[in-house]
């Protein structure tokens, strides 16, 4: 439980203090700040540090800025770099975020400390931003805990494996092309990671792994959820290839870890029996994460946007195409675990199978929801078709018992190009077929786009689908639907098509 508590706090914080007052670190003059003997601290709620007035301080002496006086978060927005090797502590009541570029050129330091006299912060890099370390003898302390610096993927691989029970804290200090490596068998780090992997808004770029074993991926493995972190980092242009009855992902195979703030793109491609996901094969919680890596499985597979099977989904997306022979896909996820939770999260990469006569279940977000799943705040707009039989639905493919999802919608077309023997398997535009008892309220399927008058196709005991709201293209982009929380919710004609959004995780502009 304690990954649950971990998201739902940090969820809160990414949404409840976006629009805080701050101590900004950038080009401006330095405002409302007050720096006696190497101490900074702001004397209104609305502060600046101008970087080259800090840089200065720094070829002198040890630098510490702080929050105060109405101001709860540090954000570094513009560059900032130093040669000398004197630290620089960032300390906040609450988040401390990146949106430009640090580098540490010489042995210097950085303590970055969060949550100092407030609750839910975090340590958060935006695009474009990451902190750099030129020497891997520097030094570096978050919340009180020394990092491992490390910068390429042998000196990773060889850190979780030479650690005791492979238990290691690292940090990447720079960005990294792994095209020179060549294809790695299996994973870039073949040990099981325990531990914090911090990314430090860096890019791991053209990584490729090829396996006939189990597992392929970044990472082989992790542990459970209470023990590992992999945070803030991108995985580019990655190809990872995996053989029957494996477990592949960009990220990783079998990662039943927090991972936080993770990028993929590229492809991942799996055999028979097999997980396979855009991040993850399996996966363990994940939050702010995305990917846009295409996935391709065969025959009895459990394919996904983000990853194969898994539980915790917050403020996450998938955009990449997903395709399989038999088995279960979703846009995010093909299987939501039992007691598995997806909120305010989407999909719009394409689902198909494609092979005639084979079994296959899809949805637009979701392929199956397990007992006891919830889905809250979420929308697909992935384009769903099953060449085979199946359920086919627009945000799930089946919901089993105590499943609950609310203020959700589905735009995806609906297509069957198949002989689709088994009208009981069921083709809606929201869900294809639920297993009573479920409880679905507040939700919505666009009746144009999804070329269905069904909301629900199908339900066990027959007959006792739940009630489904169908709204025209029209409807859908005029104005939130009924129940959408506009604190939640947010619509404009220029962003997502005119559909509705999420103001926590628009989508990609």
């Amino acid at each position: 439980m304690k990954a649950k508590r971990l998201f739902a706090a940090a969820m809160v914080t990414m949404v409840a203090t976006s629009a805080r007052a701050s101590v900004e670190i950038n080009a401006s003059p330095t405002k409302n700040m007050n720096c006696v003997g190497g101490n900074c601290s702001p004397t209104a709620k609305n502060a600046v540090l101008n970087t080259t007035d800090l840089a200065r301080m720094l070829t002198t002496g040890d630098v510490k800025v702080v929050t105060g006086n109405g101001a709860v978060t540090i954000t570094v927005s513009g560059p900032l770099s130093w040669t000398s090797t004197h630290r620089l502590t960032l300390d906040a009541n609450l988040n401390v975020s990146f949106r430009a570029r640090v580098e540490v050129t010489g042995r210097g330091a950085v303590t970055i400390i969060t949550n100092d006299g407030g609750t839910g912060g975090d340590l958060i890099f935006f695009y474009g931003g990451k902190l750099d370390f030129w020497d891997t003898s520097a030094n570096l302390m978050i919340n009180g805990t020394q990092y491992q610096l490390v910068s390429d993927i042998p000196s990773i691989a060889s850190a979780y494996a030479n650690a005791p029970n492979n238990y290691a804290i690292l940090a990447l200090t720079k960005d990294y092309n792994a095209a020179p490596d060549g294809t790695y068998e299996g994973s870039a780090v073949p040990t099981n990671m325990e531990g914090v992997f911090e990314g430090l808004g860096h890019t791991i770029s053209n990584f490729s792994a090829n396996t006939t074993g189990t597992a392929a991926g970044f990472f082989l493995e992790s542990a459970v959820l209470d023990d590992s972190t992999i945070r803030d980092l991108t995985l580019s242009n990655a190809n990872i290839v995996g053989g029957d009855n494996s477990r592949v992902g960009v990220l990783g195979g079998a990662l039943e870890s927090n991972i936080i703030n993770v990028h993929a793109s590229g492809s991942v491609t799996g055999g028979d029996d097999s997980y396979i996901g855009g991040l993850a094969g399996i996966g363990g919680a994940f939050l702010k994460s995305d990917s846009s890596a295409s996935v391709t499985c065969a025959r009895r597979c459990y394919g996904g946007g983000l990853a194969g099977s898994g539980g915790q989904f917050t403020l996450s997306r998938a955009s990449g195409t997903i395709t399989v022979v038999s088995g279960l896909a979703g846009g995010l996820v093909g299987l939501l675990t039992s007691q598995g939770r997806v909120s305010q999260s989407f999909a719009t990469g394409d689902v198909t199978s494609v092979k005639r006569q084979r079994r296959v279940t899809i949805g637009g977000l979701i392929g199956i929801a397990d007992q006891d799943t919830s889905i809250e705040n979420s929308y697909s707009q992935s384009a769903i078709r099953n060449d085979g039989v199946g359920p086919l639905g627009g945000l799930t493919g089946y919901a089993k018992a105590d499943t609950d999802v609310t203020t959700s919608y589905a735009t995806g077309h609906i297509g069957i190009e198949g002989a689709r023997t088994k009208v009981t398997d069921g083709v809606g535009g929201f869900v294809g077929s639920v297993q009573i008892p479920v409880q679905f309220r507040l939700d919505y399927w666009d009746t144009d786009t999804s070329g269905t008058d069904l909301g629900c196709g199908a339900s066990k005991p027959a007959h006792r689908c739940p009630p489904i709201d169908g709204l025209t293209d029209v409807q859908l982009k005029s104005s939130l639907p009924t129940g959408f929380d506009p604190s939640i919710w947010a619509q404009s004609p220029t962003i997502n098509n005119g559909y509705p959004y999420l103001i926590a995780n628009p989508p990609p502009q």
